[in-house]
């Protein structure tokens, strides 16, 4: 999509003069007065180029601030996952199997089923 940067000079109209030339039927599009307003009339170069470095620092600092809160948040992220890795393998070594308490679990629902058919 192509963008055109903003014009120099606004233009912006007025009133309208309206010509007595209805009365020989002929019919002429009104003519317009101008008014101009001129954005960068006054301004040397020198400020025009201050004011674009100025925004350009603004931007760069901008996404800097931004790279700077993303590693930060995924460095705490790294640091909480390898502190949970380390938590799991700690009690991995404590424990006797990892599937000890899934298994006794599903042994107790074993019994309750048949504990209920045997009632029922």
């Amino acid at each position: 999509m192509l963008q055109f940067p903003p014009p120099e000079e606004v233009v912006m109209k007025t009133k309208t003069e309206n010509e007595p030339d209805r009365k020989k039927g002929k019919a002429r599009p009104p003519k317009i007065a101008e008014f101009t307003v001129s954005i960068t009339e006054g301004v040397t170069e020198r400020f025009k180029v201050s004011v674009l470095v100025f925004f350009a620092l603004v931007f760069l600092t901008c996404v800097i601030f931004l790279v700077v809160y993303q590693v930060y948040s995924y460095d705490r992220k790294f640091y909480t996952v390898i502190n949970h890795y380390n938590l799991a393998k700690q009690s991995i070594t404590h424990s006797v199997s990892p599937w000890m308490s899934v298994l006794l679990e599903e042994k107790l629902s074993e019994q309750e089923t048949e504990a209920a058919e045997k009632s029922a």
